[in-house]
């Protein structure tokens, strides 16, 4: 009895010292947030997944762990410049950095003015353009032929390995041809062929092995490179089509089934192109939908080297989810769920012992980021969907009030939100619109097409002082569109 005794009080005095010890961890991530960043992030990093990379590893057949881990990379790797091969290591992808004598060529050569080349096509990688601008222009385009009664055929297409299966012979050529003369010419080709790499993993490096195509990833032209020889692209095909990097969408309006077969035709001079640079399509991960308000659609089956494209009824693309009508309920429910899931993270492992300064700047960046993520594109008119996206702000100001000691009224957190010097997520919403729109007309945002669809007001007799023209619309989706809010918003703001 007496050792029983002894060991309960051991035991408790255990659990107590290693929670006071915890809670003093607790206390110094809290005011490692000025001091030291890295700290506090990687405290909440580790809670929020694994490390990357376990112990053993396998590919194919063969099952590697400690030293010959970075074999088995470097085999994977290799592999990309052979032939593919299927393993369960291969969803990983390739970072290779550039030696250090080649950063300052880097951003001399960054410098060069081929942008004034590259396609108003192109969003990724380029200045004044980003996910959000070519959901913009894809949304409004739809919306145009949703305006004539029309549907919109979208395929959606995936490129295996782009950035690491250039030909880099098609690639000097393209340079060749765009002006580029000697002796810059001869610095791109050392730059890009002739390299050589290993993997370096805990500790150990693998035997190095000839890079045959791709271009130099984890330096500043790489990007460049990479846009260089995919605008080359946009000279080949007639249809529409939007490019993020290596992330291309081809559409049409059809009407009948002559788009559809022009929208083909589109499709396979995509394909030869990937042929020629050397890359390939994922035909399993290529996808084809159609846009439309109409009760029937033209079903037309789009292939690739005669398989058959999927047809799917929704989409995820570039972060946003997109339905056959544009309606964004999905991607509204989508957002919330995962900003609730953080926020739960959040209550769990950080709620009751971090500082409110921590828990506000956890709260922006891993929950608020979510449901704020290109609000211009999706942003809700009902009072429904707003409600539910502000909710999820409600619950955070519920789990800080009682950090905070403020009392309210319950559903009531406007106490809270001024306390905190926060604004809605409605109000924040509106002023990303405006932005948008002054980012337009200020030139910031490099977007033609946006730019062309804003109504400025000409000066006349009227005694209207608003800056921007609005025409009638008799359908709400039509109300809905973005530049129409945002010119909207900046009209009542300005009367």
């Amino acid at each position: 009895m007496h050792y029983r005794h002894r060991y309960s009080f051991l035991r408790a005095q255990v659990k107590l010292e290693s929670r006071l010890a915890y809670e003093s961890y607790l206390s110094r991530i809290n005011t490692s947030l000025q001091n030291d960043p890295h700290k506090f992030w990687s405290f909440i990093n580790n809670r929020r997944n694994t490390s990357g990379i376990p112990n053993v590893m396998h590919y194919g057949d063969i099952i590697a762990s400690d030293v010959d881990i970075a074999n088995l990379f470097a085999l994977l790797f290799n592999s990309v410049y052979k032939s593919p091969l299927p393993s369960h290591i291969g969803m990983l992808k390739i970072l290779a950095l550039s030696h250090l004598h080649f950063c300052l060529l880097d951003l001399l050569l960054n410098l060069m003015r081929f942008k004034l080349v590259l396609s108003t096509n192109q969003h990724g990688f380029y200045g004044g353009r980003s996910t959000t601008t070519s959901a913009l222009e894809f949304s409004a385009f739809i919306r145009d032929s949703f305006k004539d009664r029309n549907q919109v055929d979208v395929i959606f297409t995936d490129i295996s390995k782009a950035f690491d299966s250039i030909n880099h012979i098609v690639l000097i050529d393209i340079l060749d041809r765009l002006g580029v003369g000697e002796p810059l010419l001869s610095w791109f080709k050392s730059y890009i062929t002739g390299r050589r790499q290993f993997v370096s993993l805990f500790n150990q490096k693998s035997a190095e092995y000839l890079v045959t195509s791709g271009v130099p990833q984890g330096g500043h032209l790489s990007p460049l490179l990479f846009n260089i020889l995919i605008n080359t692209l946009c000279e080949s095909v007639d249809s529409k089509m939007l490019l993020f990097a290596d992330d291309v969408k081809l559409f049409n309006c059809v009407q009948s089934e002559s788009d559809a077969i022009l929208l083909q035709e589109s499709l396979n001079k995509l394909v030869h192109w990937c042929n020629t640079v050397g890359l390939e399509l994922a035909i399993h991960k290529c996808k084809v939908m159609s846009f439309s308000r109409r009760h029937s659609i033209i079903q037309y089956d789009y292939s690739i080297d005669n398989v058959m494209l999927q047809r799917i009824n929704q989409v995820e693309d570039l972060g946003f989810i997109f339905t056959p009508t544009l309606s964004f309920a999905p991607h509204i429910d989508w957002i919330v769920f995962k900003a609730l899931r953080s926020l739960g993270f959040i209550r769990r492992h950080a709620g009751s012992v971090m500082s409110v300064k921590c828990l506000l700047i956890l709260y922006a960046t891993l929950v608020r980021s979510i449901v704020e993520y290109g609000s211009v594109v999706w942003s809700p008119r009902t009072k429904c969907d707003i409600i539910r996206i502000e909710r999820v702000q409600h619950r955070f100001f519920s789990m800080v009030s009682r950090s905070m000691g403020i009392n309210h009224e319950p559903h009531d957190y406007k106490p809270v939100l001024i306390a905190l010097n926060l604004s809605t997520l409605s109000e924040r919403r509106n002023i990303s619109d405006i932005k948008l729109l002054n980012g337009l007309v200020s030139g910031v945002i490099d977007s033609p097409d946006l730019l062309s669809r804003i109504g400025f007001r000409i000066p006349g007799t009227t005694r209207s002082r608003d800056p921007y023209y609005l025409a009638s619309v008799s359908k709400n989706y039509l109300d809905d569109d973005p530049l129409r809010r945002a010119m909207s918003l900046v009209n009542s703001q300005t009367s």
